[in-house]
């Protein structure tokens, strides 16, 4: 058996400052301020409208109604990370911020027009199934766009089941591909983002669970989140690749940094020492900048060589 403490609430403060401790008393407060945050409140009839807003509140609202400036729209976009998701015309945002100047018309001209037709695409697409009886198809595509984004904040920190049309599911994206896509979003994040608060909070829970390279490491004590994360993390580096600038952080052999092939390790002709298969990337750089051939030339074949050739050598001021 697991000991458990209990939680208590040994006291809390009124809407006066002052601090209640007696059981009966709390549980009276607790009551009241349930009750006062599910009460609708009456509005009296006799409050005018035109009375009712503020010179300020209407000076406000002028401010809200007025056309979008093309220095706001920019100032948004700017403030969008640059390789967040794409939209439906799959170009990221980095492509609209580096071709701000061509693309500027354009986008203002769009946004304008969704401002003057106050509805979103969606909501236009609704109302016109709503308004004409819906066909099964209909239901079915409504079913389907309303059903994919309901699961979208659920699938970022666990693993849900989920079926395909063959075996009686709905015809909906492929919800695992889409959930590891989430969750190995995560893992990039512990990885690159280690002063957040929420790496942090992982960090130190599993920080023992974190593998010299990029991997994520699992245990079967593990909470569902972290073994969510770091099972769709793990898939990532298969693709991914270091980018070395200074090489002293990349293991030369076991590391993948060299384009077109996977870790030197699996291309050696012959077998390693100790000694130089836990080397860096840094230690076969000469100080002129150049590779050091002599370390490399009898460990890989021509083909690879020419492989490692083509990167450029790593250096102090990278």
């Amino acid at each position: 058996m697991v000991n458990r403490k209990r939680i208590q609430i040994e006291a809390l403060k009124n809407s006066n400052g002052d601090w209640i401790t007696e059981d009966e008393q709390l549980s009276r407060h607790a009551i009241d301020h349930f009750r006062g945050l599910f009460t609708e409140e009456s509005v009296s009839p006799n409050l005018g409208l035109p009375n009712y807003f503020s010179l300020e509140a209407i000076s406000d609202f002028q401010t809200l109604v007025r056309p979008a400036s093309s220095e706001e729209v920019r100032s948004a976009l700017f403030a969008i990370g640059p390789y967040k998701a794409p939209g439906p015309d799959d170009f990221p945002v980095i492509f609209f911020q580096a071709h701000w100047t061509v693309v500027e018309p354009s986008i203002m001209e769009f946004v304008r027009s969704v401002i003057d037709k106050g509805m979103s695409v969606s909501n236009d697409r609704i109302n016109g199934w709503i308004a004409q009886t819906l066909s099964m198809a209909g239901r079915n595509t409504l079913a389907k766009s309303v059903i994919q984004a309901i699961p979208s904040f659920t699938m970022q920190v666990m693993r849900p089941p989920a079926n395909p049309l063959a075996r009686g599911g709905l015809g909906l994206q492929d919800l695992n591909l889409f959930n590891d896509a989430l969750l190995a979003k995560l893992g990039w994040g512990v990885i690159t983002n280690p002063s957040a608060l929420w790496v942090r909070v992982l960090k130190g829970k599993y920080i023992n669970r974190l593998e010299p390279s990029i991997q994520l490491k699992i245990c079967s004590s593990n909470s569902w989140q972290w073994r969510g994360i770091a099972r769709a993390w793990n898939r990532a580096p298969a693709g991914a690749a270091w980018t070395v600038r200074n090489g002293q952080c990349v293991m030369f052999w076991e590391d993948r940094w060299v384009t077109g092939c996977g870790p030197l390790l699996q291309h050696i002709i012959r077998t390693l020492d100790e000694a130089i298969l836990n080397r860096k990337v840094a230690e076969f750089a000469q100080p002129s900048g150049s590779w050091n051939w002599g370390l490399i030339q009898d460990l890989l074949d021509s083909t690879n060589m020419l492989r490692v050739a083509a990167q450029r050598p790593p250096s102090l001021d990278r």
